[in-house]
């Protein structure tokens, strides 16, 4: 699905037009960006957390060129799904 389509189906299901649809939906994903730069993770119940998680700094091996390189700290962004979505995905059959 792509945001165009999410758009769509915000429209339709919300009784809205597309605009107001997209506006939400740019309404959202700024709210969960500026949670997660303030350092919070963003939890949505039966869906996941989203979040940062600090990666401390390591060496790592390169077998293309035989050698040993510094991975300095980083931040790295996570999803952890929730029971709910882990549930449904383990039990999903396609349509045929």
């Amino acid at each position: 699905m792509v945001t165009k389509e999410v758009i769509k189906l915000l429209s339709d299901r919300m009784n809205i037009s597309q605009r107001q649809a997209k506006q939400l939906l740019e309404l959202q994903i700024n709210a969960i960006t500026k949670h997660l730069q303030r350092r919070h993770n963003v939890i949505m119940r039966d869906f996941g957390t989203v979040g940062i998680k600090d990666m401390p700094a390591r060496r790592a091996y390169i077998p293309s060129e035989k050698s040993i390189c510094e991975i300095p700290a980083h931040q790295k962004l996570f999803f952890r799904a929730a029971n709910k979505l882990k549930e449904f995905v383990k039990h999903w059959r396609p349509s045929a």
